[in-house]
């Protein structure tokens, strides 16, 4: 069925932050091509605003197709989720900020379903890793989001597959920091030091680090 009126999906450059009051780019229409290696992660950004409160949104990704019916299959999308920041990083210049503090940061991936409140901008995130033996060509995929049976937005885009492949081995080293003591797991997760939730928790995070192919000695920080 055709979009509610009033109902607006852009898509963003997923190295740029889409905040709650971030407002639709004058060119929503335009279909999108990203070029992506083979065995590489691709990351794209839809964000929508919606003229009224919509709960239990739901969405998927139409596999991306090339023109003798080839599919890139491995596509998730997730809801973008928003922390709050107390504050701006100190002595940055004003033109240097992506947003003021306090306010409302995208930061965490979640699942679906969403709630779109009127007037306010939510980011969706679709991850596509695409296989080593993907034939190079142009894929054309769909991003459809839903509510109560009824199409929202329903925006193409194209995945332009080059003949580079991304190694399985990897040497770029790369430190991230995190504590995983009872004070965080509690403020920010709410998993107390050992709980369940907190074994859950690591276990999310190690999995990711797997599915990435990171070569990573974890060291946490906290109260252990």
């Amino acid at each position: 069925s055709a979009a509610p009126a009033r109902m607006q999906g852009w898509f963003v450059d997923s190295l740029v932050k889409v905040f709650p009051q971030t407002r639709p780019l004058a060119d929503t229409a335009r279909v999108p091509e990203f070029v992506v290696a083979r065995n590489a992660h691709l990351s794209i950004q839809l964000a929508v605003r919606s003229a009224s409160d919509l709960a239990e949104v739901t969405g998927r990704v139409e596999p991306p197709r090339s023109p003798d019916g080839a599919t890139i299959d491995d596509a998730v999308l997730r809801q973008v989720g928003y922390v709050v920041v107390g504050s701006n990083t100190g002595e940055v210049p004003a033109s240097e900020l992506v947003g003021e503090a306090p306010g409302w940061y995208p930061d965490v991936l979640l699942p679906l379903p969403a709630a779109l409140k009127a007037g306010r901008t939510q980011s969706f995130w679709v991850t596509i890793h695409v296989p080593a033996a993907a034939a190079p060509g142009v894929y054309r995929g769909r991003i459809r989001l839903e509510a109560g049976g009824r199409t929202l937005v329903a925006r193409p885009f194209r995945v332009k597959v080059v003949a580079a492949t991304v190694p399985e081995a990897r040497s770029l080293r790369v430190t991230n920091w995190f504590r995983s003591g009872d004070r965080d797991s509690r403020q920010f997760f709410g998993a107390p030091l050992f709980s369940d939730t907190w074994w859950k928790l690591h276990a999310n995070v190690a999995a990711f680090m797997r599915d990435h192919r990171q070569n990573t000695i974890l060291t946490p920080i906290g109260q252990l």
